[in-house]
């Protein structure tokens, strides 16, 4: 299931016949995070103290291992059984996680769920762990319960997923790329690639006390291949539109179309020059259809894509 800004939205797609949805009235209020609280919790815009929800710049994605388990999104709350798989887009408002995953507490409630998500040490970075909810009692990570890996596919692969929930829910293709997710991780498992969570890798990976432009130029460089947008990465970084707009410009001497444009044309130079790759697959390595590559490619260089590959062999 794609978790949805609205109840209605999320019920547009083929729910599990023993899935339900209800809603949940938000008491608030909203606290943005700011200051020091947003150096420890860089991928957090904003918090619902009352509501024990997050907005956040990172999605996540979520395995209902074991019980019952109530998810809160917005101003509605899916509940889920054992074998169910929620995946959360960038921008979803949705639970902290601190608090037991149901929404009435006996003694007899329990659920387990595994939870997959991006870390703030670096861009790649993905942290899978498993919690326990009993009764009013709620536990991150038994010892062996959780590790951290940096895999380039993992990450594009839940961009993918992102994108597809912002187009519209297409169940098919999501089981597919959530299968993959869960094939390559078991997969550096077994190569012994992933590391246990207290073993982060040292500041020089992290991007812990850069600028937010700082780090929206590496998001835009590790991100080529999709489709970028100012509200995108502004959302990422925690800016609003007007003031990132503003930032970069100030910070790059260009403006945000500008520098995706002049990278995606050196990362393409780069592939025409090394590559025996066809035209049309270093323009979707770039971002680009077939058309607009050809057409920037030709104003920007005065030539062809495949013209400059010819010069440049010849040189």
């Amino acid at each position: 299931m794609l978790a949805a800004q609205t109840m209605e939205e999320f019920n547009n797609q083929k729910l599990p016949t023993h899935c339900s949805v209800s809603k949940r009235k938000l008491r608030g209020p909203r606290v943005p995070v700011r200051g020091r609280d947003r150096s420890r919790h860089p991928t957090l815009i904003a918090r619902w103290p009352n509501d024990g929800l997050v907005e956040g710049t990172s999605p996540a994605l979520l395995f209902v291992l074991d019980g019952q388990a109530d998810i809160p999104i917005v101003d509605y709350v899916v509940h889920c059984h054992a074998g169910d798989v929620l995946f959360l887009p960038t921008g979803i408002i949705q639970m902290e996680g601190s608090r037991p995953h149901y929404e009435k507490i006996t003694p007899e409630s329990h659920c387990d769920l595994l939870v997959i998500s991006f870390l703030s040490i670096g861009l790649h970075s993905l942290q899978a762990y498993i919690c326990h909810s009993k009764g009013d009692q709620h536990t991150i990570s038994n010892p062996g319960e959780d590790c951290w890996v940096t895999s380039r596919a993992i990450s594009q692969i839940f961009d993918t997923i992102s994108e597809i929930a912002q187009d519209g829910a297409n169940a098919k293709s999501t089981f597919y790329l959530v299968a993959t997710v869960i094939s390559l991780l078991m997969q550096d498992l077994e190569q012994g690639k992933c590391f246990n969570t207290r073993d982060f890798p040292s500041r020089s990976s992290s991007l812990e006390g850069q600028t937010p432009i700082a780090k929206a130029i590496e998001y835009i460089q590790n991100h080529l291949y999709s489709s970028l947008t100012i509200d995108l990465v502004a959302r990422w970084v925690g800016l609003s539109r007007s003031t990132f707009v503003k930032q970069f410009r100030e910070e790059t001497n260009e403006s945000f179309q500008e520098h995706l444009t002049r990278l995606r044309l050196e990362q393409a130079k780069v592939l025409l020059c090394e590559t025996n790759l066809p035209i049309e697959h270093i323009s979707k390595r770039v971002g680009l259809s077939s058309g607009q590559f050809r057409a920037v490619f030709h104003d920007k260089c005065q030539c062809t894509p495949r013209e400059y590959r010819q010069t440049q062999r010849k040189t």
